[in-house]
């Protein structure tokens, strides 16, 4: 089973159309591990829709989460039955869907959201009170689970890097999120203990995630070696590439990485 796999779009529709076109030219379904929306641009509602257009060209399934940014009246546009040309697109938020030969589990939003958006209808998770929920779900037997969400299990992929705040009285006021500065900046694993834990326990085939963009890669559970073929694989894909795997019952193999 051929999967295109990619996360934090951001608005960004030429990312839309490659990833179109790797899915229809190697009959792969999509998978999207959240933040579709951009707040930064002048219409992110009008850009939102042209993305859910451009993904419902795809002849095969695609499958969505949210992450940090979806807005939750527009996110509901997915898996709309009154909008048939979307037919094609899947919430998978918090749901469990049968591929025939895979499981493929989505949780979707995030524990941290940005100020510039929290007073709007965003979707926040926090896996400490969804251990259960999440628990019963990867507990399910006879075939290979994929799972997605949008944070990253702790230790894997997950390094944010943040610069220091103006001082105040020789005091440090703070941190704040700072993807590009290397100088002087403070490297922190931002991701999510409970993921870990229900990762390592349930070992999922291929574990897709996003949500930090600077610890963009692919590695292995357990033993974090970055490998592109593994029975246990994990996926941060980031905000400029998109991944092209091929899915066994018993490994996954990344066959290409396309940057946009």
């Amino acid at each position: 089973m051929k999967l295109v796999l990619l996360s934090d779009i951001h608005g960004n529709l030429k990312k839309c159309r490659l990833a179109v076109k790797m899915a229809n030219r190697n009959n792969a379904s999509i998978i999207v591990a959240g933040d579709l929306m951009n707040w930064e641009l002048k219409h992110p509602d009008t850009n939102f829709k042209k993305q859910l257009n451009i993904l419902s060209k795809c002849r095969k399934k695609a499958y969505i989460i949210p992450g940090s940014h979806e807005e939750g009246k527009l996110y509901k546009w997915i898996g709309s039955h009154k909008l048939s040309k979307y037919d094609n697109l899947v919430d998978l938020n918090r749901k469990i869907i049968d591929l025939k030969t895979h499981y493929l589990i989505g949780y979707g939003g995030s524990s941290v959201i940005e100020d510039s958006i929290i007073s709007k209808s965003y979707y926040r998770s926090i896996p400490e009170d969804d251990e259960l929920m999440l628990n019963q779900l990867l507990s399910i037997k006879g075939k290979p689970v994929i799972f997605v969400s949008h944070d990253p299990p702790y230790s894997y992929l997950d390094t944010a890097i943040f610069r220091k705040l103006k001082l105040k009285n020789k005091k440090l006021l703070g941190i704040e999120p700072a993807e590009k500065v290397k100088k002087g900046a403070i490297e922190k694993s931002v991701g999510q203990k409970v993921l870990k834990k229900l990762a390592e326990k349930h070992k999922p085939l291929l574990y897709l995630f996003g949500h930090i963009h600077e610890s963009a890669g692919y590695e292995e559970l357990i033993t974090h070696k970055a490998v592109k073929v593994s029975k246990h694989l994990l996926i941060n894909a980031g905000v400029e590439n998109v991944y092209l795997a091929d899915v066994n019952k018993n490994w996954v193999k990344i066959l290409g990485i396309t940057r946009v």
